[in-house]
Formats: structure tokens, sequence, C-alpha cells
């Protein structure tokens, strides 16, 4: 028996009316929580773009503090990765970005190493080493963050003619240019006596740099990069170098956004410069020439090229296995094994770690993908099916294992010939 049907006229005593405050309040309520949840959508997002330049800097942290329990060797080579690293993620912000592969770069290095040697050095020894300096330059003495800040800007003036000059080249015209342009100001160093030396170079540099001082300049650095790259015409710079002629007919201006990276890049390899001239306390033409270009170059790729953590990442790894590779080639005990010298191990090492890496993991050790916090992101892995708690995951049952087949079986009975 059923009961009788209620008159469709008639409102549910337990439906609410929508014009009653009840009503009222469960609609603000939803909007509150829609609001709520954009709130947090936004705080992930941000939390999620953020999240490379976090991980790195407590990456180097890490790093940095485990030097610090160490040795006072241990302690500088930590200290010249730091240096190495800010010059890395430097050169990764035009590299990285643009696939326009620089050889440069180093250019920018040297600018800010002597900047900041010249405008840091006493003046006394400046006028016995250099007497033929301008009156102004033998009288300027700058503290460490000033002439750093000095040193971006002068380089980012010469990454700003460079770029000038070579708007109109790309891919590999790029890349000799701008090797041509290191050998260039290098002539122009080493033959500079009455500002640089020459290649005598200039000694008495106060090497006072630190670990502690250090590790603010390379966690400036990564913010920087992941700055740009986060940026309108990073976004564009990356697209460009995925697809040049697809980038170039969507109206995305290629050679702007490269000049844009290029003279973010120039400051801050300017400031790793330097850092450079302040950790080696003695600086020569030879100094930020090709050796400093490779090995700028074999961090970045081994590392990975295409990704800021990539850049982080190589230097740790190369400035580790450097100084390893170092040791068993001056010979001695490397922890309890006892190892006879080795000449020119270092070098041979290096190189066929770069030839590895290009034929076996071309991407590098990140193969572009960043540091994060979410389990989808590289520092947890990858998923490679679908989250839990879905549809898919439940087992499947004979009747939702998969459609029907089409064909005999799903003829209806009468169809086939049996009574119904």
């Amino acid at each position: 028996m059923t009961g009788p049907r209620p008159d469709p006229q008639t409102p549910d005593p337990q439906t609410p009316d929508p014009e009653t405050p009840g009503a009222r309040v469960t609609g603000a309520q939803a909007t509150g929580a829609q609001a709520t949840g954009a709130r947090a959508g936004a705080r992930r997002s941000v939390l999620a773009r953020s999240a490379p330049a976090v991980v790195c800097s407590l990456l180097v942290l890490a790093v940095s503090g485990l030097a610090l329990l160490g040795s006072e060797t241990t302690q500088r080579t930590a200290t010249q990765m730091l240096v190495m690293g800010v010059i890395t993620v430097g050169t990764y912000i035009y590299v990285g970005n643009s696939g326009v592969l620089s050889f440069g770069h180093v250019v920018f290095v040297g600018v800010g190493a002597y900047t900041t040697a010249l405008t840091t050095l006493p003046r006394g020894l400046k006028q016995a080493l250099l007497p033929a300096l301008p009156g102004w330059l033998a009288e300027l003495e700058l503290g460490l963050p000033a002439a750093l800040l000095v040193s971006g800007v002068l380089s980012v003036l010469v990454a700003a003619v460079f770029a000038l000059l070579t708007l109109r080249l790309d891919g590999m015209a790029a890349g000799i240019a701008s090797l041509a342009l290191l050998i260039s100001v290098n002539v122009v160093i080493s033959n500079w006596d009455a500002v640089t030396r020459g290649s005598q170079g200039i000694v008495g540099i106060p090497a006072d740099l630190t670990i502690g001082t250090a590790v603010p300049w390379l966690i400036g650095a990564i913010v920087v990069a992941l700055t740009y790259q986060s940026s309108r015409s990073g976004f564009r710079l990356r697209a460009s170098r995925e697809d040049p002629v697809a980038a170039a007919a969507l109206g995305i201006r290629i050679r702007r956004d490269r000049s844009v990276a290029l003279v973010i890049s120039a400051f801050v390899c300017g400031v790793g410069g330097g850092l450079y001239a302040r950790f080696l306390g003695a600086l020569t033409p030879g100094d930020v020439y090709l050796q400093l270009t490779l090995l700028t170059l074999l961090m970045l790729i081994v590392g990975g090229i295409r990704s800021l953590s990539g850049a982080v990442v190589g230097t740790i790894f190369i400035s580790v296995l450097a100084e390893l590779l170092r040791r068993i080639e001056a010979g001695g005990g490397v922890g309890p094994v006892e190892i006879s010298p080795h000449p020119g191990v270092q070098q041979l090492i290096l190189a066929l770690t770069l030839l590895l890496t290009l034929l076996l993991r071309p991407g590098g050790i990140t193969s572009g993908r960043e540091l994060g916090f979410a389990p989808s992101g590289w520092l947890g892995g990858r998923r490679k099916g679908p989250r839990p708690g879905t549809a898919v995951d439940e087992p499947a049952t004979r009747s939702d294992a998969a459609p029907p087949r089409a064909g005999r079986d799903n003829v209806p009975a009468a169809k086939q010939g049996h009574p119904q």
C-alpha cells in the first residue's frame, strides 16, 4: 500500500523557503566557502610558484651548515661553491630561459671582479700598485655590499651594449658572438696596465669572504632567477625556447625578451664576479677566462640547463666532485685511504662527467624539472596514476570492467530466435 500523494502546491516542511532568513544564511555561507576556497587556492598557487626557490635555498643552507662543521679547507671549498652558485644561477637566467648557449657570461663576471677589486682595494696599496689610476678612482674605497652593487650595474651596461650589437643573432651565431666578446674583453684586460695591471694582476684584495657572507647573495640570486622566470617576460622567453617560430607567430618579441634576460643575468653575474674577487684575494686575466667559462657551463649542463634547481644542484654536485678529485690528484689521504698523486685526473674525470651526461642524461640531474614540496613535484616523485580515492582506484566489477561488446551477445533474445 502506498500513502497519499503530497499536493504539489503544498510546500515540504523540511525544505526551506528561499525567501526565509535560513536560506539567506545558507547562501551567505556558500559564498563565504567559495571565497575561502579561492583564497586557499591562491595561497597554494603562490606556494607552488615559490617552492623551487625555497627548496633550493634550504638545500644551500643545509650544505653550508654541514661545511661549517668541517675543517677550514672544507669551509673554503663551500665558500667557493657558493660563489660559483651565484655565477651559475646568473648564467642560467639567460641560457636556461632562452635556450641560447652563451660562452661570454664570464665577461660580466670579469667586469664585476675587477670593479670590486678596484673599489675595495685599500687606498695606499691601490696608489702603489696603480699609480696611473684616475684620481677619483684612486681615492674611492667602498664596502663590500656597495661594491657588489656597482659591479652589477657596470656589468649591466656592458650587457646592454652587447645586446644592441647582437640583437639580430640567434642560436649558434649568438653563442659564437658571445665567445668573441669573451676573447676581446680578455685582450683588453690583459693589456690595460694602467687599470688592471695587465697580466701581472691585482694583489692585496681583501680575501675575507666567508660562508656567512656568501650565502645571502646566493639566496638572493635564486630569488631573482625565480622571479624572472615566473614573470611574463620569462614565460614568453621560455615559450620561444621551445618553438621560436610559433612564438614569433603569436606576436612574442623574442629579441626584446632575450635582451631583458641578458641584462638581469649580467647583473647577477657581475655580483658573482665581485664575490669571486674577494674569495681569491688576487686577480689575473686568466682567472676570468676559459677555465671559469667551462666550469660554469659544466655545472649548468650536469645539473640541468633548463631549470633553476638544475643550476643549484649542478653547482653542489660538481663542487663536491671537483674537491674530491683535487685531493686524489694531489695525493695523500682521502679518509682512511692513502692515494698516490695522479696529475690531471681532475680535468679528465670532469670532462668524462660532461660527456656521460650529454650521452646518457641530456637533461641533466633534474631533467629540466624544479624541486618542490608537492607529491607531484620532482622532490617527491611524479604520480604515474590517478589520485587515490577516485572511482578508478576501486576494483572493477564485471559490469563496469569493460563496455558491452557489439555482437551476438548484445542482441535481444527475441532477435536471436528465442521466445520472449
